[in-house]
């Protein structure tokens, strides 16, 4: 009886952390690895000011990259809409010449 009590309970245990989804879990150990970052720089061994100018200096270099990235991002936007102007423009032409030749057959 005491077996089949225990396996139950390990089913609604099993049950209960297959209802957590991944994004929920990546979300948790995300916010675990920053928290442990966080602590890991204020209690190293290195003098305030040390800190926080390192800490200056990555916040200054994400901007960087993030700026860089989002700049790099535009650029290929930028050309994937150049490319559909130009399909859409190709089209519509073909398009006219196919109604041009069409109206032409008709009209002989």
């Amino acid at each position: 009886m005491q077996n089949a009590q225990q396996n139950n309970e390990g089913d609604k245990v099993e049950v209960k952390m297959q209802r957590v989804s991944p994004m929920w879990r990546l979300t948790w150990l995300i916010a675990g690895v920053g928290i442990g970052a966080a602590a890991g720089i204020l209690l190293a061994p290195q003098s305030g000011e040390d800190t926080r100018e390192w800490i200056s200096d990555k916040y200054n270099d994400g901007i960087h990259t993030a700026k860089t990235k989002a700049k790099r991002m535009r650029w290929r936007v930028g050309d994937w809409i150049d490319q559909g102007q130009e399909r859409v423009t190709d089209a519509v032409n073909a398009g006219g010449d196919a109604l041009k030749k069409a109206v032409k057959e008709v009209g002989t």
